[in-house]
């Protein structure tokens, strides 16, 4: 053995594990016990994983070469720095589309300017010209997707067949957002939702409280799941794992503000366990349980790497008619009963009995007419308004976020190009697109991606 020094090359991790698995593989132990040439320094192995690296790399190139492809990028912030991440898709001789990953890329700034040329900087490093993009993809923020001076532009103004399309996972998550935003109830069930999430999962004494009282009441359910606050469309577990926990989180509450005698954290537990006793929170849980289970499912479609143009938006319109589907009489009249079932089975929750909003008179100032205002007089009239305002926007939201020229334009592509009789008369250039029809004529010049 070597004499390497204290906190040397001897008490890193790579030669611990190195020395863990010495047993188990042939002649490495004898390997270690060599004075030189073991090759183990943190230096040597990092030129070998850079070599690893670049010859990933060169193979992805050597794929890409000659090849029409498209651009995936995004930004993302870690604890030390702003990185760009960068991906490739393509569709070899079979017809068969590849993602690759190529990197992360750190930025010392997030202009539009400067991630144009770091978009540049690695397509040359790679030896992709630019001529032959023919997809750009990023999320909808200005410095991406500005119109004026967005990355998009810059790099259409220097291939104009490089189309634009705002990512189908974002446009989602963004059109989840805006709905849940404009319903006041499954916004504040949401906002409860990811207290409760807090209270048990970032503290070990409460989450093994709750775990206790779960045994005591043989309650075969899931755990308690954390709300994603950047991520809209992964929040159907977190719902289900409240829902189907009810009881559990009202006698741990009880518990856990016995033993509290923080104020601050009391005032915190005592103020989830009376919105659970609410009617509202219960109504806005078992709603925003239907609404994100189902957008959840679609963001998981859409997230598949062979998945097209044309088949995201067929799953988007297959989801708009589930929607359409639960928002009927018949839908909410089985909704209500489950509901109010569920709410006579919680026997350690007292949930509160629906009852009529109170009666606002609106504003002289916004009163058009003299006729009287009119106000629900029938309990299930007010949550049935609210059950289909949701339904409603939601499916708005989606139809204004997934209404794109470039998923137009992409999906005639993939009609024409999967159509086997395909016959230069039927190709409607208006549809397509002025841009590309205003610069070719031809089918091969059209869409630069025959043989």
């Amino acid at each position: 053995m070597t004499s390497d020094s204290i906190g040397g090359e001897r008490e890193s991790n790579f030669m611990r594990l190195l020395l863990l698995r010495k047993n188990e593989i042939p002649n490495l132990d004898a390997w270690l016990q060599k004075s030189r040439d073991r090759f183990t320094c943190p230096e040597i192995q990092n030129e070998f994983l850079q070599i690893m690296a670049h010859s990933v790399l060169r193979n992805i190139a050597a794929q890409l070469s000659g090849r029409y492809y498209s651009i995936m990028v995004d930004r993302t912030t870690d604890v030390s720095n702003n990185e760009l991440v960068f991906c490739v898709r393509y569709v070899d001789n079979k017809l068969i589309s590849h993602e690759e990953f190529i990197g992360l890329h750190s930025m010392d700034c997030i202009s539009a300017e400067h991630i144009t040329r770091t978009i540049e900087d690695i397509l040359l490093r790679l030896s992709l010209p630019l001529q032959n993009c023919r997809g750009q993809c990023f999320d909808g923020a200005s410095s991406m997707a500005g119109c004026r001076n967005g990355v998009s532009t810059k790099l259409l103004a220097k291939e104009r067949q490089a189309l634009y399309t705002h990512c189908y996972g974002h446009s989602l998550n963004l059109a989840v957002q805006d709905a849940v935003k404009a319903n006041p109830i499954i916004r504040d069930a949401l906002d409860t939702i990811e207290e409760m999430s807090k209270l048990i999962k970032k503290s070990p004494r409460r989450q093994v409280i709750f775990q206790n009282v779960k045994n005591d009441i043989a309650l075969d359910s899931p755990g308690i799941r954390l709300l994603c606050p950047t991520r809209w469309t992964v929040k159907a577990e977190a719902f289900t794992s409240i829902s189907e926990n009810y009881e559990a989180l009202m006698e741990t509450w009880a518990e856990a503000k016995q033993i509290n005698n923080d104020s601050e954290m009391r005032a915190r537990i005592g103020g989830v366990a009376k919105q659970m006793e609410s009617f509202d929170f219960f109504f806005g849980l078992e709603d925003g349980r239907i609404v994100f289970s189902m957008s959840d499912n679609l963001s998981k479609a859409l997230q598949g790497s062979s998945i097209s143009a044309s088949e995201g938006q067929s799953l988007m319109k297959m989801t708009l008619v589930a929607f359409q589907a639960i928002r009927s009489e018949d839908s909410f009249s089985v909704f209500w009963k489950t509901i109010e079932r569920k709410r006579q089975l919680c026997k350690a929750v007292l949930i509160a009995d629906p009852s009529l909003p109170r009666q606002r008179k609106v504003p002289k100032h916004l009163e058009i007419g003299s006729s009287a205002p009119e106000f629900a007089n029938i309990v299930e009239d007010v949550y049935r308004k609210a059950y289909y305002e949701v339904i409603d926007f939601v499916v708005q939201s989606i139809k204004d976020r997934f209404d794109q020229n470039g998923y137009k334009m992409l999906s005639k592509l993939e009609e024409l190009l999967c159509d086997s009789e395909y016959e230069s008369d039927k190709l409607d250039l208006a549809i397509i697109g002025n841009e590309f029809a205003s610069r070719n004529s031809s089918r091969q010049e059209l869409f630069g991606i025959f043989p």
